[in-house]
Order: structure tokens, then sequence, then C-alpha cells
């Protein structure tokens, strides 16, 4: 990593009463734009791992918890592996014994909370899932309630 690499010349400089390393600004842009570049393709390999990973083990059961929603459902991490996973609405409504009818008036979106009828979904709530599918092209995983 290139900043590291600065940083450890700065400290050398520092630590020898040597003149201490400077950088440009043109150098400074080109390791924002790498270390950008870097974080980019360790996330596309991540989720690639991650995909295959699942693709392998759709039968199992998991137990997650949610960690972020919007008005088309909740994403759950997987407690197990730290795998995120999509939840959609109608999943949610099959946990609570609702029948969901995909209409959009059904769910009420409201910050960090999804309502239905009288029930809530917030953020931190568990469920016992499974996978539904795994889209190895979309890089999708999605998930069902059991």
């Amino acid at each position: 990593k290139y900043i590291d690499l600065i940083n450890h010349r700065i400290l050398k400089s520092i630590l020898r009463n040597e003149e201490v390393y400077k950088i440009n600004q043109e150098q400074l842009i080109s390791l924002k734009s790498n270390q950008l570049k870097q974080k980019l393709a360790e996330n596309y390999i991540k989720n690639n791992l991650y995909i295959d990973y699942m693709y392998e083990r759709k039968a199992e059961e998991y137990e997650g918890k949610i960690v972020f929603m919007n008005s088309k459902g909740a994403k759950v991490k997987i407690e197990e592996t730290g795998i995120v996973g999509f939840l959609p609405n109608e999943e949610l409504a099959k946990s609570i014994n609702q029948n969901f009818r995909n209409s959009k008036s059904e769910f009420i979106y409201e910050e960090k909370k999804l309502l239905l009828n009288d029930s809530e979904f917030k953020i931190g709530d568990s469920f016992k899932i499974k996978l539904k599918y795994v889209n190895k092209f979309k890089k999708e995983i999605s998930l069902k309630v059991f």
C-alpha cells in the first residue's frame, strides 16, 4: 500500500533527524486514485468469493440480522459468515404469516423500520433464513424466511 510506504518514509526521516520526505500534490492525487482502484478490486473479489461460497450452500439454514432497510425489503447479514443478502418484503410478510400482494401501500417505510399492519421490522431484528437464490451473473444473494 502506497500510503503506508509514504508514512514509513516520513517517520523514518523524523526518527533519523533527516529532512522530512515531502509529497507533492500530483503524487497525492495519484496515490488516492490508486487506493480507490485497489479498494474497488478488493470489494469485487470479495463479492465474487461470497457468491461462490453461498452458491454451494443453498440448502443450509442460517440465523441473520437486519442491517439495512428500504421500501423493497431488508439487507440481512448472515451471522455465521458475515455475508449480506436481500430479504424482500414478501419474505418479511411470510415471517409473520401475512399474505403479501406486492402492493406498495402495504409496507410503510419509515426511518430504520418497515411497518406491515401491526407488525414492525427494524434494524437488528433476527430471522431464521435460507437462500432463495444466488445469481452469479448479477452478484445477488436473495434470502427467504423459513
